[in-house]
């Protein structure tokens, strides 16, 4: 059991749930749930362990080098075995996405999730390997799970605001990481012949990328923080997500790189930032 829950990653599951309850209980009020959302809920959930198998099964190779005492496909359980829950796992998910469709008619939502269903098979299999275009891949679907209760709920102006921004720093903070990732993981990448961005243009340029990366993340806080009224949410907005980035921004100065430290750092800032909507 605790290989299989190493296997789907349990706490990034955790993670989007908790992110998903707390929207639903902050940002909306309680006469705008409806089953469908559950359903929605469930299915998130569904694909996204889904994908975290798959990509566990094609990353054997390159975890064997970068994270050997990590490795669970073929050591603890058969490939097999694993590339079968992963087909059922995500049969039931397309399932209950269908059901979804059948009650609420949403051609829109149903297309979207299929295709993130697909991309999440594409990204393990063939994307991770290309430069930028994995790492915005992976970011942009996890933004997804935030950004597509505007399709799911009648959105007031205001909760609309919430969702967009909320799905902007989603996507940048884990774009920012996915980067961070392929700086740690440049040794494994090579020996399985991927083309990921440290290795097409050098650790250097990607760090320079990088530092853009967060240095913007940050200011685009600071932009936002100048809109704000609440004073309490301000003061959260600069301990808990400016200073840390800026903390990242300055160990990627250093001249030999923390990369993960600086992963695990954007992984709590993100945490972090889940909380905002404590405050809304």
């Amino acid at each position: 059991m605790k290989a299989w829950l190493h296997l789907v990653r349990w706490k990034n599951l955790f993670l989007i749930l908790i992110t998903q309850i707390l929207i639903l209980q902050f940002v909306y009020p309680a006469t705008k749930i409806t089953p469908a959302i559950y359903l929605f809920l469930t299915y998130t959930l569904l694909f996204t362990a889904a994908g975290n198998i798959i990509n566990d099964y094609f990353d054997v190779i390159t975890d064997s080098i970068n994270k050997p005492h990590r490795v669970i496909v073929g050591k603890r359980i058969n490939p097999k075995t694993v590339f079968n829950t992963y087909l059922t796992i995500n049969s039931i998910g397309f399932f209950l996405n269908l059901l979804s469709f059948y009650q609420n008619h949403n051609i829109l939502l149903f297309s979207i999730v299929t295709l993130i269903m697909i991309l999440l098979y594409g990204y393990s299999k063939i994307l991770k390997g290309k430069a930028l275009i994995g790492n915005i891949t992976i970011a942009t679907l996890t933004a997804l799970s935030v950004f597509l209760f505007t399709l799911i709920i009648d959105n007031s102006t205001h909760q609309t605001t919430c969702i967009y921004v909320l799905s902007f720093f989603a996507f940048m903070l884990n774009l920012s990481r996915e980067i961070v990732k392929d700086l740690e993981d440049i040794k494994g990448d090579k020996a399985a012949g991927l083309k990921t961005l440290p290795i097409l243009i050098g650790v250097q340029r990607t760090t320079v990328i990088l530092k853009t990366l967060i240095i913007s993340t940050a200011l685009a806080f600071v932009l936002i923080n100048s809109y704000i009224k609440n004073n309490v949410l301000k003061v959260y907005i600069l301990l808990f997500l400016v200073t840390p980035l800026l903390y990242g921004y300055y160990l990627l100065r250093k001249e030999k790189k923390l990369f993960s430290k600086i992963s695990n750092l954007l992984k709590l800032i993100i945490a972090f930032g889940i909380f905002t909507v404590l405050f809304v």
